[in-house]
């Protein structure tokens, strides 16, 4: 419903991953202000915020580390999970135990540098429970759009599950012909990358609800 950010975000530029490597020797720290709904990416150039939630989750009967994604959710860094949004997840415990963290002020698609905007901040939701309902893979909802959330332990895996879960969705519950919910997809679907820094990789088919609904 809302997600509030604090003044001052934090980002880490350095030899994170084999694309920084061939630019950066040591490691900076950069405090980037954040004021009026805009990030100071520098004395004359400011961008609007977007704040985001970077993980979300429910429990599993195991334990699990926050810094990966699953089923379950969880640092799924998908700059769509943003206020008006409504994230979809199956349910594996008892009362769901849902967590949250890794607010961001801004972040690109792709995460390519190991991290957002990282901000402190305070998150509002409304939270409901689908009795009856199964999902494979996490979905995201707003007005205008449904996205499917792969994974994979390679970009390519994790698009191609992100694109059968969304044909899977449109045959099954929309209850279109294979060939239909084929043409749709192929024509009017988009991947878009939310990141590749993990060991398990997050993409995410996007689909307007005008072409499907």
């Amino acid at each position: 419903m809302d997600i509030e950010v604090g003044d001052v975000g934090i980002f880490v530029t350095g030899p994170v991953n084999a694309l920084f490597e061939n630019y950066f020797e040591k490691f900076t720290i950069n405090r980037i202000k954040v004021q009026n709904g805009v990030v100071k990416l520098s004395n004359n150039v400011d961008v609007p915020t977007r704040p985001m939630i970077g993980v979300i989750g429910v429990a599993t009967e195991g334990a699990l580390s926050t810094g990966l994604p699953g089923i379950h959710g969880g640092n799924l860094d998908c700059n769509d999970i943003c206020k008006g949004s409504t994230l979809y997840l199956p349910v594996f415990t008892e009362g769901g135990l849902l967590a949250i963290g890794d607010l961001h002020a801004l972040m690109g698609d792709g995460e390519i540098g190991e991290c957002g905007l990282e901000i402190e901040g305070m998150v509002t939701i409304r939270v409901t429970v689908l009795i009856g309902r199964r999902i494979a893979a996490p979905i995201l909802e707003t007005e205008d759009f449904i996205e499917i959330i792969g994974l994979g332990s390679t970009l390519e895996e994790a698009s191609q599950n992100a694109s059968r879960h969304m044909l899977d969705y449109m045959i099954q519950e929309l209850n279109m012909s294979e060939n239909d919910a084929a043409v749709r997809l192929c024509l009017c679907g988009n991947l878009k990358i939310c990141q590749h820094v993990n060991s398990v990789k997050t993409v995410a088919m996007r689909i307007d609800k005008g072409v499907i609904m």
